[in-house]
């Protein structure tokens, strides 16, 4: 599931929509994913993980990848049905607004997008602490809420990607994990 949240709308669900944004200046947006990985063996080491997503409008800016804290709902892109810049599920108010306090996202950069002068596919490798945060969701020491994408390095011009309502299904966003 995915979605996007937009400071300039900030009841507006986007997660029947594509692409999903990412931008860090005014309006503020942030991208909100989770994979179901259910199936992955509990006693699976991982080795790897990468996230591929097909950027539609390059960004020569950073975004950092943190982990979510809070579970959230994706919605259908009504109002009031998920995900909004105020709310993680329609009516339930995030921590902070935008999904940026500390009950609502991790601190800790798990990895970083950025993709100057280039569109298409484009992987993303998670660092050691995105390696132990997926090892810990199959472990289920740690809750899968998914991640999110936001600036965190004032950045200003913001990036999208082809979200699962993609036409394309190789388009869609993927996570690897290598174990």
């Amino acid at each position: 599931r995915d979605t996007h949240i937009r400071s300039d709308n900030p009841t507006t669900n986007y997660g029947a929509t594509s692409p999903s944004v990412t931008d860090g200046d005014a309006p503020d947006s942030s991208c909100i994913i989770k994979w179901d990985i259910s199936s992955l063996p509990q006693d699976a080491t991982v080795t790897a993980v990468t996230i591929t997503v097909n950027v539609t409008d390059e960004s020569d800016d950073t975004y950092g990848i943190y982990e979510m804290k809070r579970d959230w709902v994706e919605g259908n892109g009504t109002s009031g049905s998920g995900a909004d810049w105020n709310t993680y599920d329609g009516s339930t108010n995030w921590g902070t607004a935008g999904a940026q306090s500390t009950t609502d996202r991790g601190s800790t950069l798990l990895g970083s997008i950025t993709s100057p002068g280039a569109t298409g596919l484009k992987t993303i490798t998670l660092n050691s602490s995105g390696v132990a945060l997926v090892q810990a969701w199959i472990n289920g020491t740690k809750t899968n809420y998914g991640l999110i994408f936001q600036e965190y390095t004032g950045a200003t011009n913001g990036i999208q990607w082809t979200s699962r309502e993609g036409a394309t299904a190789s388009n869609r966003p993927k996570l690897t994990i290598t174990y």
